[in-house]
Protein backbone atom coordinates (compact mmCIF):
# COMPACT_ATOMS: atom_id res chain seq x y z
CA UNK A 1 0.00 0.00 0.00
CA UNK A 2 1.09 3.51 -0.68
CA UNK A 3 2.12 5.63 2.26
CA UNK A 4 3.60 2.77 4.22
CA UNK A 5 7.15 1.59 4.33
CA UNK A 6 7.69 -2.11 4.47
CA UNK A 7 10.66 -3.96 5.81
CA UNK A 8 12.72 -5.72 3.17
CA UNK A 9 13.48 -8.51 5.62
CA UNK A 10 10.82 -10.15 7.72
CA UNK A 11 11.74 -10.87 11.34
CA UNK A 12 10.44 -13.54 13.64
CA UNK A 13 7.15 -12.72 15.23
CA UNK A 14 8.44 -13.21 18.75
CA UNK A 15 11.58 -11.41 19.65
CA UNK A 16 13.02 -9.56 22.55
CA UNK A 17 14.27 -6.03 22.41
CA UNK A 18 16.75 -4.24 24.55
CA UNK A 19 16.48 -0.52 25.05
CA UNK A 20 19.66 1.10 26.23
CA UNK A 21 20.12 4.47 27.88
CA UNK A 22 21.21 7.10 25.42
CA UNK A 23 24.73 7.27 26.79
CA UNK A 24 25.24 3.56 26.00
CA UNK A 25 23.92 3.66 22.44
CA UNK A 26 26.61 2.76 19.97
CA UNK A 27 25.24 5.33 17.55
CA UNK A 28 26.45 8.04 19.88
CA UNK A 29 30.12 7.13 19.77
CA UNK A 30 30.88 4.41 17.20
CA UNK A 31 31.75 5.01 13.63
CA UNK A 32 32.08 1.86 11.53
CA UNK A 33 35.47 1.03 10.01
CA UNK A 34 35.85 1.91 6.37
CA UNK A 35 35.80 -1.67 5.15
CA UNK A 36 32.27 -2.09 6.61
CA UNK A 37 30.85 0.87 4.69
CA UNK A 38 28.98 -0.41 1.65
CA UNK A 39 26.98 1.17 -1.13
CA UNK A 40 24.16 -1.28 -0.57
CA UNK A 41 22.50 -1.58 2.87
CA UNK A 42 23.67 -5.18 3.27
CA UNK A 43 26.18 -6.74 5.58
CA UNK A 44 27.93 -10.10 5.45
CA UNK A 45 26.75 -12.86 7.74
CA UNK A 46 29.53 -12.14 10.24
CA UNK A 47 28.23 -8.60 10.76
CA UNK A 48 24.43 -9.04 10.71
CA UNK A 49 24.33 -7.72 14.26
CA UNK A 50 25.16 -4.25 12.95
CA UNK A 51 23.39 -2.00 10.51
CA UNK A 52 24.60 1.22 9.03
CA UNK A 53 22.00 3.43 7.40
CA UNK A 54 22.82 6.69 5.71
CA UNK A 55 20.40 9.54 5.20
CA UNK A 56 21.87 12.84 4.22
CA UNK A 57 24.99 13.28 6.30
CA UNK A 58 23.66 11.35 9.31
CA UNK A 59 24.93 7.80 9.94
CA UNK A 60 22.95 5.72 12.40
CA UNK A 61 23.67 2.26 13.72
CA UNK A 62 20.39 0.34 13.79
CA UNK A 63 19.15 -3.13 14.60
CA UNK A 64 15.79 -4.45 15.53
CA UNK A 65 16.19 -7.41 17.87
CA UNK A 66 18.50 -9.77 19.68
CA UNK A 67 18.05 -12.20 16.80
CA UNK A 68 19.99 -12.21 13.55
CA UNK A 69 17.45 -10.19 11.59
CA UNK A 70 17.79 -6.64 10.33
CA UNK A 71 15.15 -4.23 9.18
CA UNK A 72 15.19 -1.39 6.78
CA UNK A 73 13.87 1.78 8.34
CA UNK A 74 13.38 5.26 7.08
CA UNK A 75 16.42 6.40 9.06
CA UNK A 76 14.46 9.01 11.01
CA UNK A 77 13.54 8.82 14.65
CA UNK A 78 9.91 8.95 15.47
CA UNK A 79 8.76 7.37 12.25
CA UNK A 80 8.03 3.77 11.41
CA UNK A 81 8.50 1.02 13.93
CA UNK A 82 9.50 2.46 17.29
CA UNK A 83 12.16 -0.23 17.51
CA UNK A 84 14.10 1.54 14.74
CA UNK A 85 17.15 3.30 16.11
CA UNK A 86 17.43 1.03 19.13
CA UNK A 87 20.61 -0.91 19.68
CA UNK A 88 19.04 -4.30 20.08
CA UNK A 89 21.99 -6.43 19.19
CA UNK A 90 24.31 -4.76 21.62
CA UNK A 91 26.30 -7.88 22.38
CA UNK A 92 26.79 -8.67 18.71
CA UNK A 93 28.07 -5.16 18.11
CA UNK A 94 30.32 -5.31 21.13
CA UNK A 95 31.73 -8.65 20.00
CA UNK A 96 32.53 -7.23 16.58
CA UNK A 97 34.34 -4.28 18.09
CA UNK A 98 36.31 -6.56 20.41
CA UNK A 99 37.37 -8.76 17.52
CA UNK A 100 38.66 -5.73 15.63
CA UNK A 101 40.59 -4.52 18.68
CA UNK A 102 42.08 -7.99 19.17
CA UNK A 103 43.19 -8.24 15.56
CA UNK A 104 44.90 -4.87 15.73
CA UNK A 105 46.60 -5.59 19.06
CA UNK A 106 47.80 -8.99 17.81
CA UNK A 107 49.85 -7.44 15.05
CA UNK A 108 53.59 -7.93 15.69
CA UNK A 109 55.77 -5.00 16.68
CA UNK A 110 57.23 -3.27 13.67
CA UNK A 111 60.87 -4.27 13.28
CA UNK A 112 63.17 -1.52 12.13
CA UNK A 113 66.74 -1.02 11.00
CA UNK A 114 68.52 1.09 13.57
CA UNK A 115 71.34 3.43 12.61
CA UNK A 116 74.10 4.29 15.08
CA UNK A 117 74.74 7.15 15.05
CA UNK A 118 71.39 8.09 13.62
CA UNK A 119 67.99 7.08 14.93
CA UNK A 120 69.65 5.48 17.98
CA UNK A 121 72.27 7.48 19.91
CA UNK A 122 74.35 4.58 21.25
CA UNK A 123 75.19 1.01 20.33
CA UNK A 124 74.06 -0.37 23.68
CA UNK A 125 70.68 1.38 23.40
CA UNK A 126 70.11 -0.12 19.96
CA UNK A 127 70.97 -3.60 21.26
CA UNK A 128 68.46 -3.22 24.10
CA UNK A 129 65.69 -2.00 21.78
CA UNK A 130 63.57 -5.08 20.85
CA UNK A 131 62.33 -3.34 17.69
CA UNK A 132 65.85 -3.18 16.24
CA UNK A 133 66.31 -6.39 14.27
CA UNK A 134 69.21 -4.89 12.32
CA UNK A 135 71.79 -2.43 13.61
CA UNK A 136 74.01 -0.53 11.21
CA UNK A 137 77.16 0.90 12.77
CA UNK A 138 79.07 3.59 10.98
CA UNK A 139 82.83 4.00 10.99
CA UNK A 140 84.22 4.62 14.46
CA UNK A 141 84.47 3.05 17.91
CA UNK A 142 81.38 1.85 19.79
CA UNK A 143 81.44 1.14 23.50
CA UNK A 144 80.76 -2.30 25.00
CA UNK A 145 80.21 -4.56 26.79
CA UNK A 146 76.76 -5.54 25.46
CA UNK A 147 74.58 -8.62 25.98
CA UNK A 148 72.31 -10.02 23.26
CA UNK A 149 69.41 -12.39 23.97
CA UNK A 150 67.45 -12.34 20.69
CA UNK A 151 67.82 -12.59 16.93
CA UNK A 152 69.91 -9.68 15.70
CA UNK A 153 72.12 -8.61 12.80
CA UNK A 154 74.89 -6.05 13.32
CA UNK A 155 76.55 -4.50 10.28
CA UNK A 156 79.69 -2.40 10.35
CA UNK A 157 81.56 -0.34 7.79
CA UNK A 158 84.45 -2.82 7.66
CA UNK A 159 86.58 -4.57 10.27
CA UNK A 160 89.22 -1.87 9.87
CA UNK A 161 86.61 0.88 10.25
CA UNK A 162 84.04 -0.18 12.85
CA UNK A 163 85.23 -1.27 16.30
CA UNK A 164 83.20 -2.61 19.24
CA UNK A 165 85.46 -1.85 22.20
CA UNK A 166 85.04 -3.78 25.45
CA UNK A 167 87.23 -1.20 27.24
CA UNK A 168 88.66 -3.97 29.40
CA UNK A 169 85.40 -3.96 31.40
CA UNK A 170 84.16 -7.46 30.54
CA UNK A 171 83.35 -9.63 27.54
CA UNK A 172 82.83 -7.19 24.68
CA UNK A 173 79.80 -9.06 23.22
CA UNK A 174 77.86 -11.73 25.11
CA UNK A 175 75.34 -13.77 23.10
CA UNK A 176 73.05 -15.63 25.47
CA UNK A 177 70.35 -16.74 23.03
CA UNK A 178 68.98 -16.21 19.55
CA UNK A 179 70.61 -16.13 16.15
CA UNK A 180 73.15 -13.31 15.93
CA UNK A 181 75.11 -12.23 12.87
CA UNK A 182 78.05 -9.82 12.90
CA UNK A 183 79.29 -8.39 9.60
CA UNK A 184 82.29 -6.18 8.85
CA UNK A 185 83.38 -5.18 12.36
CA UNK A 186 86.28 -5.54 14.78
CA UNK A 187 85.72 -6.72 18.36
CA UNK A 188 88.58 -5.59 20.58
CA UNK A 189 89.74 -4.95 24.14
CA UNK A 190 87.33 -7.31 25.83
CA UNK A 191 88.39 -8.75 29.18
CA UNK A 192 86.30 -11.49 30.78
CA UNK A 193 86.59 -14.89 32.40
CA UNK A 194 84.88 -16.82 29.59
CA UNK A 195 85.33 -15.25 26.19
CA UNK A 196 87.23 -12.00 26.15
CA UNK A 197 85.95 -10.80 22.80
CA UNK A 198 82.74 -12.84 22.38
CA UNK A 199 80.93 -15.41 24.50
CA UNK A 200 78.42 -17.56 22.58
CA UNK A 201 76.03 -19.45 24.87
CA UNK A 202 74.78 -23.00 24.40
CA UNK A 203 71.35 -21.77 23.23
CA UNK A 204 72.74 -19.36 20.66
CA UNK A 205 73.87 -19.37 17.04
CA UNK A 206 76.64 -16.96 16.08
CA UNK A 207 77.67 -16.02 12.55
CA UNK A 208 80.76 -13.91 11.94
CA UNK A 209 81.40 -12.60 8.43
CA UNK A 210 84.46 -10.47 7.72
CA UNK A 211 85.07 -9.89 11.41
CA UNK A 212 88.30 -9.36 13.36
CA UNK A 213 88.75 -10.47 16.99
CA UNK A 214 91.83 -8.64 18.28
CA UNK A 215 93.54 -7.86 21.57
CA UNK A 216 91.01 -9.57 23.81
CA UNK A 217 91.82 -11.38 27.06
CA UNK A 218 89.99 -14.13 28.97
CA UNK A 219 91.32 -15.17 32.36
CA UNK A 220 90.10 -18.76 31.89
CA UNK A 221 88.70 -19.77 28.49
CA UNK A 222 88.59 -18.33 24.97
CA UNK A 223 90.56 -15.11 24.56
CA UNK A 224 88.90 -14.15 21.29
CA UNK A 225 85.83 -16.41 21.40
CA UNK A 226 84.35 -18.92 23.83
CA UNK A 227 81.80 -20.94 21.84
CA UNK A 228 79.34 -23.17 23.70
CA UNK A 229 76.62 -23.26 21.04
CA UNK A 230 76.77 -23.06 17.25
CA UNK A 231 79.32 -20.76 15.62
CA UNK A 232 79.97 -20.19 11.90
CA UNK A 233 82.99 -18.06 11.00
CA UNK A 234 83.70 -16.90 7.45
CA UNK A 235 86.62 -14.69 6.44
CA UNK A 236 87.52 -13.92 10.05
CA UNK A 237 90.83 -12.85 11.60
CA UNK A 238 91.51 -13.95 15.20
CA UNK A 239 94.75 -12.30 16.29
CA UNK A 240 96.69 -11.30 19.40
CA UNK A 241 94.24 -12.67 21.96
CA UNK A 242 95.16 -14.47 25.17
CA UNK A 243 93.70 -16.95 27.68
CA UNK A 244 94.65 -19.95 29.80
CA UNK A 245 92.74 -22.33 27.52
CA UNK A 246 92.21 -21.43 23.88
CA UNK A 247 94.12 -18.20 23.38
CA UNK A 248 92.29 -17.48 20.13
CA UNK A 249 89.17 -19.67 20.32
CA UNK A 250 87.82 -22.31 22.67
CA UNK A 251 84.85 -24.42 21.56
CA UNK A 252 82.68 -27.01 23.25
CA UNK A 253 79.79 -26.82 20.79
CA UNK A 254 79.72 -26.84 17.00
CA UNK A 255 82.27 -24.71 15.18
CA UNK A 256 82.71 -24.17 11.45
CA UNK A 257 85.49 -21.96 10.11
CA UNK A 258 86.08 -21.08 6.46
CA UNK A 259 88.78 -18.71 5.29
CA UNK A 260 89.82 -17.92 8.88
CA UNK A 261 93.25 -16.84 10.13
CA UNK A 262 94.38 -17.62 13.70
CA UNK A 263 97.58 -15.69 14.33
CA UNK A 264 99.64 -14.48 17.29
CA UNK A 265 97.32 -15.84 19.99
CA UNK A 266 98.64 -17.13 23.29
CA UNK A 267 97.45 -19.73 25.80
CA UNK A 268 98.91 -20.09 29.26
CA UNK A 269 98.11 -23.80 29.42
CA UNK A 270 96.70 -25.31 26.21
CA UNK A 271 95.53 -24.38 22.72
CA UNK A 272 97.32 -21.23 21.60
CA UNK A 273 95.24 -20.80 18.44
CA UNK A 274 92.31 -23.17 19.04
CA UNK A 275 91.17 -25.42 21.85
CA UNK A 276 88.56 -28.11 21.11
CA UNK A 277 87.10 -28.93 24.51
CA UNK A 278 84.34 -31.12 23.05
CA UNK A 279 81.84 -31.15 20.20
CA UNK A 280 82.85 -30.77 16.57
CA UNK A 281 85.18 -28.29 14.88
CA UNK A 282 85.46 -28.17 11.07
CA UNK A 283 88.19 -26.03 9.53
CA UNK A 284 88.32 -25.34 5.78
CA UNK A 285 90.97 -23.15 4.15
CA UNK A 286 92.20 -21.97 7.54
CA UNK A 287 95.65 -20.66 8.46
CA UNK A 288 96.97 -21.24 11.99
CA UNK A 289 100.24 -19.36 12.30
CA UNK A 290 102.50 -18.01 15.05
CA UNK A 291 100.39 -19.05 18.03
CA UNK A 292 101.90 -20.23 21.33
CA UNK A 293 101.03 -22.29 24.38
CA UNK A 294 103.48 -20.82 26.86
CA UNK A 295 105.20 -23.46 29.01
CA UNK A 296 104.00 -23.41 32.60
CA UNK A 297 104.21 -25.55 35.68
CA UNK A 298 101.40 -27.72 34.32
CA UNK A 299 101.70 -27.93 30.59
CA UNK A 300 102.03 -25.77 27.51
CA UNK A 301 100.31 -28.04 25.01
CA UNK A 302 99.09 -27.47 21.49
CA UNK A 303 100.60 -24.25 20.24
CA UNK A 304 98.39 -24.27 17.17
CA UNK A 305 95.51 -26.55 18.19
CA UNK A 306 94.72 -28.52 21.35
CA UNK A 307 92.12 -31.32 21.20
CA UNK A 308 90.78 -32.47 24.56
CA UNK A 309 87.69 -34.35 23.40
CA UNK A 310 85.43 -34.24 20.38
CA UNK A 311 86.15 -34.24 16.66
CA UNK A 312 88.47 -31.93 14.72
CA UNK A 313 88.35 -31.96 10.90
CA UNK A 314 91.10 -30.18 8.97
CA UNK A 315 90.59 -29.61 5.24
CA UNK A 316 93.20 -27.58 3.36
CA UNK A 317 94.52 -26.10 6.59
CA UNK A 318 98.01 -24.73 7.11
CA UNK A 319 99.57 -24.97 10.59
CA UNK A 320 103.04 -23.45 10.78
CA UNK A 321 105.25 -21.42 13.09
CA UNK A 322 103.31 -22.40 16.22
CA UNK A 323 105.10 -23.04 19.51
CA UNK A 324 104.36 -25.14 22.62
CA UNK A 325 106.13 -27.28 25.18
CA UNK A 326 104.26 -30.29 23.78
CA UNK A 327 102.68 -30.42 20.33
CA UNK A 328 103.69 -27.21 18.62
CA UNK A 329 101.23 -27.73 15.76
CA UNK A 330 98.53 -30.05 17.16
CA UNK A 331 98.25 -31.77 20.53
CA UNK A 332 95.63 -34.48 21.14
CA UNK A 333 95.06 -35.44 24.74
CA UNK A 334 95.08 -39.17 25.49
CA UNK A 335 91.86 -40.03 27.25
CA UNK A 336 92.07 -42.10 30.41
CA UNK A 337 88.96 -44.34 30.51
CA UNK A 338 88.95 -43.99 34.25
CA UNK A 339 88.27 -40.26 33.86
CA UNK A 340 85.01 -40.88 32.01
CA UNK A 341 86.15 -38.93 28.96
CA UNK A 342 85.93 -39.56 25.23
CA UNK A 343 89.03 -39.77 23.11
CA UNK A 344 89.50 -36.81 20.83
CA UNK A 345 89.80 -37.51 17.10
CA UNK A 346 91.54 -35.53 14.35
CA UNK A 347 90.83 -36.01 10.64
CA UNK A 348 93.24 -34.39 8.19
CA UNK A 349 92.67 -33.82 4.48
CA UNK A 350 94.97 -31.93 2.15
CA UNK A 351 96.58 -29.91 4.96
CA UNK A 352 100.10 -28.71 5.80
CA UNK A 353 101.75 -29.01 9.24
CA UNK A 354 105.25 -27.58 9.13
CA UNK A 355 107.87 -25.65 11.13
CA UNK A 356 106.04 -25.87 14.42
Amino acid sequence: MKGKRRSSLACPARRQTLTLPSFLRLSSFLRPPSFLRRQEPRLSKGFRGLRLLTEGTTRIWKTTSLGPCLRRGDGQRGRGDEREGRVCTFWGALTTVCVLVFLISALPAHAVTCEVPGNRPTFSQAVRDPNCDTINLGAGTFVGPVTIERDLTINGAGFGETVVDGQGQGTAITVEAGSVTLNDITVANGNGSFGGGIFNGDEATLRLNRVALRDNVASIIGGGLDNRGNAILTDVVVADNASQFGGGISTSGTLRMTGVTLQGNEAGTAGGGLRVRSGTARLLNVTVYGNTAVPSDFAGEGGGVYVQEGLLKLSHVTLSGNLAKLGGGVFVKVCDPGEGCEQGVVEVNGSILAHN
